[in-house]
């Protein structure tokens, strides 16, 4: 469902010659209290980022969303004010610097909360959504007169 393409091998420290860009955990047990113990050790080299309640992400030392974003911006013209995006776990965390109109949902890890300059309802709430109707009925509203007021 999230990637183009993958290969099952059966011995991942076999694997020569490849280029990855992010290596997903998936930890029933837990990725903040569990997997996350045994690769935090590693930050200086690597991102690690507990990206849900079950989900570790393990990638370049430089790659994260809020750099993804920073080139997003630039290529487009589009600045630091013109930016909203949405975010509940650790893995949005330098996203929600580069964004005005930074929203934590509602079900949002609490350091995403206290990055974050707004709330949004949780993801099950459809809380994306409803910023987004809420902001584009705002601007149907808005009308501006002739003078440009």
């Amino acid at each position: 469902m999230y990637y183009d393409e993958y290969e099952v091998v059966p011995d991942l420290l076999k694997v020569e010659n490849d280029r990855f860009l992010k290596i997903a955990i998936c930890d029933l047990a837990g990725s903040e209290a569990n997997s996350y113990t045994f690769f935090r050790h590693k930050q200086n080299e690597l991102q690690v980022k507990i990206s849900g309640a079950v989900w570790l992400d393990l990638s370049h030392k430089l790659a994260n969303k809020g750099r993804a974003l920073k080139v997003v911006q630039k290529k487009f013209g589009i600045s630091f004010d013109e930016t909203m995006v949405f975010g509940d776990y650790l893995n949005d965390l330098e996203m929600m610097h580069e964004a005005s109109f930074s929203y934590a949902m509602e079900n949002a890890h609490p350091d995403i909360k206290k990055a974050a300059r707004f709330l949004a309802k949780s993801n099950e709430e459809n809380g994306v959504t409803e910023v987004l109707r809420q902001m584009l009925h705002e601007m149907n509203t808005v009308h501006i007169g002739p003078d440009g007021m």
